[in-house]
């Protein structure tokens, strides 16, 4: 069976993979997942700080690159927007991962 109450993250998900999509490929990526496995081994390499560079501005407000930035590091939420530090997935997704994360979670999400 399909897990109660992730419809609203499916469909996050998917609006950010389409409103994602037109940005990528003027980066010459021809989809989310490339990008993000391309981030994914920068981040491996050199930490969650490669998501200051500018390199990688454009992809802190596609939801799902940040989602799945979190999950195999907690602390890129400190490079996320503000809206992501205050939304409950990902900043659950990042604590899960790393206790440390909750720093940077939004005032409101933190009380």
């Amino acid at each position: 069976g399909k897990a109660v109450g992730g419809g609203a993250v499916n469909v996050k998900v998917e609006r950010g993979i389409t409103n994602g999509l037109g940005i990528l490929r003027t980066q010459g990526y021809t989809d989310s997942l490339e990008m993000l496995d391309h981030l994914l081994a920068e981040m491996e390499e050199q930490g969650p700080g490669v998501l200051r560079s500018t390199s990688w501005t454009y992809v802190k407000n596609n939801y799902v690159v940040i989602l799945g930035c979190l999950q195999q590091n907690g602390l890129a939420l400190e490079y996320a927007s503000n809206a992501f530090k205050n939304d409950h997935v990902l900043v659950i997704t990042a604590v899960k991962q790393n206790g440390i994360a909750l720093a940077y979670a939004s005032e409101k999400l933190k009380n």
